[in-house]
This record gives C-alpha cells, structure tokens and sequence, in this order.
C-alpha cells in the first residue's frame, strides 16, 4: 500500500469544507485537553444537507491514524459524571433506558455511511484505493471521564455517591453495550474500546 490514502481523504474533506479539524477539548461533551481530531457532528450536518438525506447519526469525533498500519478512530464522548448527578437515574429501569438511547451501535454504523459517502465521490479515489479504504481497520473508541479502575480516585467517589451500586451497574451496562458493536470483517471494523482521558492521551503518545 503504496499512497497513504487516508491523506488523500483528509485533504478532500478539508478543501471541500466537510472536515474540521480542532482540539478534543472545544468539542461538547469533551473531557479531554489535547489531541486534534476531526469534528464529525459537523461533517454529519453537512453531508446530511448536501445528499438531502434525513437526519442520522454519528460519533462525536474521528480521527486518521497515518501510521504504517493505517486505522481510522471513531470517537463518541459520554460524561458519566454529568449521569451520576442525575437522580432520576437512580429509579428502576432508567439507567438501562438511557444508555440504550446512546445507541452507539447505530452512531458507528451511520458514520462508517457518512465516511464512506464522502470516499465515493468524483476525485477522491479510485476504484482500487476504495478497496484499500473498506480494508482499513476502523476503531470505535468510546470515551468516558472516570477510570473504572475500581482502584481510581473518581471511580470510588462515584460508588460513594450512590451507594457502591450504580456504578458497578453502569460499568456494566456501558460494557454490554459498546460490545453490541461486533467486528464486521466487510468494513474491518474492531471490536470497541472503552477507556478514559487519561489512557485516551497515552492512546495517542
């Protein structure tokens, strides 16, 4: 793999006004300072408005990874902090309802459609590096600002908030979840990852 396919992309999306790169931080919902990463919420509005599709859903963020073994990261950011200041959440039933409404299974799907949108138009690549593209290993990566490290500072003050059930509950239905999410060898997508800032910034070092 000769042509590093994933700039060709990037350099399309930039010119064309689709991508927009920015550090995490500025981005909703971000819990982390560094790292530039592309805001795909944007890119979700703009391609759904030029293609006159109806509204769909996406990850917060993505992210090429130009190294030797290309990947490409998808990003979705999710405060369990802000959750955990939510009492409602507490009642029966309502911390499942809320994390099946994340419908992070469907984000991913619709941004791989998004993506792939953008891949297929006049310009970008041919039909060999469209091929190379889907064979591309494609990371959903969901993000969370606590460490669930039973062990961390933040993880033990949110099991003393609410009693030491909600969060082993929540670390749990998170888990089962993300893994809804199974490895399709058509797109080469992975299995999800599920970590914090802190190991999200190692990630990337």
């Amino acid at each position: 793999m000769g042509i590093n396919i994933l700039n060709k992309i990037l350099d399309f999306g930039l010119e064309k006004g689709y991508f927009e790169l920015f550090s995490i931080k500025k981005l909703d919902k971000s819990c982390c300072k560094k790292t530039e990463v592309i805001d795909f919420d944007e890119t979700k509005r703009i391609i759904c408005k030029k293609n006159q599709w109806d509204e769909i859903k996406s990850c917060d963020a993505l992210k090429f990874r130009f190294e030797e073994e290309k990947r490409i990261d998808f990003i979705e950011m999710k405060s369990i902090k802000n959750l955990s200041r939510n009492p409602e959440l507490k009642k029966e039933g309502r911390l499942q309802k809320q994390i099946t409404k994340f419908d992070f299974k469907g984000k991913i799907r619709d941004s791989i459609i998004i993506l792939s949108s953008i891949t297929q138009e006049r310009g970008v690549l041919t039909a060999e590096e469209r091929k190379e593209f889907y064979e591309i290993k494609k990371q959903p990566i969901f993000l969370t600002d606590i460490n669930f490290d039973t062990n961390s500072t933040n993880y033990i003050a949110l099991s003393l908030d609410f009693m030491g059930s909600f969060s082993t509950h929540l670390e749990k239905l998170l888990i089962e979840e993300v893994n809804l999410i199974e490895a399709d060898s058509l797109n080469n997508l992975q299995q999800p990852i599920l970590m914090d800032c802190e190991e999200f910034k190692k990630y990337y070092n």
